[in-house]
C-alpha cells in the first residue's frame, strides 16, 4: 500500500486506498476492506511504515492492517505502555498539544485550570513533569498550536487578547512576549502547520480576511506577511467555506479537508491538494469522501 492515499468511511466502515499519478492527475481508487461493526475514527503510522486505525466509542480498539494471500484484513493488537494522568489534569476542553524544543508539553483548549494552577486557556506540562503557569493565556478557545524552526510557540484560535495583547485569533510566543501577526483574522483559525523548514506557517479555519488581506478560509505566514493561496489556473483565491484539517508531506504539498466544495473555484472537491503556491495550481486528489 505504498504511495497511496488510505482512507475510510466511519459510519460503514469501508476502508479505500487511492493512488494519485502526478503525471496524468488521475485516481485509480481500490476498497481493501470492509470491518464487522466497527467504526473508524482515525488512521495512523509507526517508526515503520506499518499502519493502524483507530476504532470508536467506549470498547474502541487499535487495529493493525496486516497483509495475506487474498486480500488486506484488520487485525486487533493490544497496546504497548501505559497510560499516565498529567496531574489532575484540566477542567474542561484540550483542543491541541504540541512538544516544544526542550521536551515541554504545551496544551491548549477551553479551560480555567492545570492541575491546581488557575490558567486561561493555555498550560504548559514541564519536562519534570509539573504544571505551570508561566506564560500568560488567551481570552478565549485555542484550537490549535505549532512550534517554528526558532522554537516559536505559535497558538491559533478564537481569542482577540493573549498575554495582555491584542491578537486575532493568532499569535506567537518567543520565549519572552506574546506577539500578534500582523492584524490577524477576522474569524477564529482552526489549523495551523507549519512547512518542512519551519519557517512558512499555513493556516486555515473561518476567515475572510487576514490581515486585511482578502484570503477566503486559508492563507500563509511567511516572512511576516500574510498571503492568500490563489488558483493559478482561475485566479480566485481559497475556499468557499471552512477548513477543519491541514497537513504537509515531506514534498510540502498542502492537503486540505473541510466543510467546503470548492477551493481555487475548481468543484466538486471535498479533500484537495495544492503545491508551494509558487504558481502552482490546487489538483484534485479525492472527490467527496463525506458530506460535513
Amino acid at each position: 500500500m505504498q504511495n497511496n492515499y488510505i482512507y475510510g468511511d466511519f459510519v460503514s466502515g469501508r476502508v479505500w486506498a487511492l493512488k494519485y499519478d502526478e503525471n496524468t492527475q488521475t485516481t485509480d481508487n481500490e476498497l481493501l476492506f470492509q470491518t464487522n461493526g466497527t467504526y473508524i475514527s482515525s488512521f495512523g503510522e509507526d517508526e515503520n511504515g506499518e499502519l493502524y486505525f483507530l476504532g470508536y466509542a467506549d470498547s474502541a480498539k487499535i487495529y493493525k492492517f496486516t497483509s495475506t494471500s487474498t486480500e488486506p484484513e484488520a487485525q486487533m493488537v493490544q497496546g504497548i505502555g501505559e497510560w499516565r494522568s498529567l496531574g489532575s489534569g484540566t477542567n474542561g476542553t484540550v483542543e491541541c498539544l504540541v512538544e516544544d524544543l526542550n521536551g515541554n508539553i504545551w496544551v491548549g483548549g477551553a479551560f480555567s485550570q492545570a492541575g491546581n494552577i488557575s490558567v486561561n486557556n493555555l498550560a504548559l506540562f514541564d519536562n519534570e513533569g509539573n504544571w505551570n503557569n508561566t506564560i500568560s493565556g488567551t481570552n478565549g478557545t485555542i484550537f490549535d498550536m505549532a512550534i517554528s524552526n526558532e522554537g516559536h510557540l505559535f497558538i491559533a484560535g478564537d481569542f482577540t487578547e493573549v498575554g495582555g495583547i491584542s491578537a486575532n485569533n493568532i499569535a506567537y510566543y518567543d520565549g519572552l512576549k506574546w506577539y500578534p501577526l500582523d492584524t490577524g483574522t477576522d474569524g477564529p483559525v482552526a489549523k495551523i502547520s507549519f512547512n518542512n523548514a519551519g519557517d512558512i506557517l499555513y493556516l486555515g479555519g473561518v476567515f475572510t480576511t487576514a490581515g486585511n488581506l482578502t484570503v477566503n478560509n486559508i492563507a500563509k505566514w511567511e516572512n511576516g506577511t500574510f498571503q492568500g493561496l490563489a488558483d493559478v489556473n482561475t485566479g480566485i483565491v481559497g475556499t468557499n467555506n471552512e477548513i477543519r484539517a491541514m497537513a504537509l508531506d515531506e514534498s510540502d504539498n498542502l492537503f486540505i479537508g473541510g466543510n467546503f466544495d470548492a477551493a481555487g473555484g475548481v468543484r466538486p472537491i471535498e479533500l484537495l491538494r495544492g503545491t508551494d503556491y509558487n504558481g502552482n495550481p490546487w489538483a484534485q486528489v479525492l472527490q467527496v469522501l463525506c458530506r460535513q
